[in-house]
């Protein structure tokens, strides 16, 4: 159940902190979503670990850079 909601919420959480509207919140939530789940495919196969942890992973670690991002620049 964390992990789903995870997937779901993070990916839309980083969208809004960039977007001006709610459409370019929802295609931004969209690309990143799938750049997560490509990137965390990727490197679960490279690393040999479960690629549902791993996509929240990479997920989250674009989350929190986003929030660096955001508070520095």
């Amino acid at each position: 159940v964390i992990l789903v909601s995870s997937l779901l919420i993070t990916p839309a959480a980083t969208a809004l902190q960039f977007a001006k509207s709610l459409k370019g919140a929802v295609l931004l939530s969209i690309l990143l979503s799938v750049f997560a789940s490509f990137s965390g495919l990727l490197l679960s196969i490279w690393i040999d670990t479960p690629p549902g942890a791993t996509i929240s992973l990479v997920s989250s670690l674009i989350f929190l850079s986003s929030l660096l991002i955001r508070r520095f620049i």
